[in-house]
């Protein structure tokens, strides 16, 4: 038992942040994140990288509470090109892909422990915009589409069910005509992943007189 702990302590000590970094995101490929969430995720944790290889942070053993809380603390100063402050959810992102990078590290034994289970990270949520289109200016901006084309007919049918379903632009350029259930008015949306697996989202399409969405995910 003791030679087994000494070998995975040497194994975390010849690991670096860089190369781990890739084995994580083979790991995400591997489960079926979607390319947006790759792509958001990567920069973010690259963007942790850079900042450590400045602090001369090299392994992942030399990450530790002290040091994520330093860089939580980076974090909070971040600010957009126009010198505009981060919104709070995107710093929150930030932060969760390195704890939840580290989370990975120690569940696969490449770490003794993991250096973000003592940080406390609080979700602050997606703020709805405060203001919305009203319904008037919506059914004018989708009378736009001239359904005497066949461009014009595609263009109204996915105006259409983007302004009363809810589902995501993403999501819709990814629907087929199997996944529509038209006397039930429900689509059925697979895409993307939920804690590593794919997921289901069940979108009652409502009239025009109710926009409102209801939707369940499993």
């Amino acid at each position: 038992m003791a030679n087994q702990k000494n070998n995975k302590t040497d194994k975390a000590n010849s690991q670096t942040l860089s190369a781990m970094a890739l084995k994580y995101f083979q790991w995400m490929q591997e489960k079926n994140f979607t390319r947006d969430t790759l792509r958001a995720n990567r920069e973010r944790l690259r963007h942790f990288l850079r900042w450590c290889e400045a602090w001369e942070i090299t392994t992942i053993t030399q990450v530790n509470p002290d040091i994520i809380e330093r860089y939580r603390s980076h974090v909070r100063g971040l600010r957009h090109k126009d010198n505009t402050e981060l919104a709070p959810r995107t710093r929150f992102c930030y932060v969760k892909i390195v704890c939840h990078f580290f989370n990975w590290l120690a569940k696969n034994y490449y770490l003794l422990y993991d250096p973000c289970a003592q940080v406390e990270i609080r979700d602050p949520g997606s703020r709805l915009p405060r203001t919305a289109i009203p319904h008037e200016q919506m059914e004018l901006v989708i009378a736009q589409a001239d359904v005497q084309t066949e461009l014009g007919i595609r263009d109204r049918a996915m105006m259409e069910v983007l302004y009363s379903s809810g589902v995501r632009a993403r999501e819709l350029v990814q629907l087929s005509i199997d996944d529509a259930e038209l006397e039930r008015r429900i689509l059925t949306v697979l895409q993307g992943t939920c804690k590593g697996g794919f997921y289901k989202k069940f979108l009652t399409v409502q009239s025009k007189n109710k926009p409102k969405p209801k939707f369940h995910t499993c």
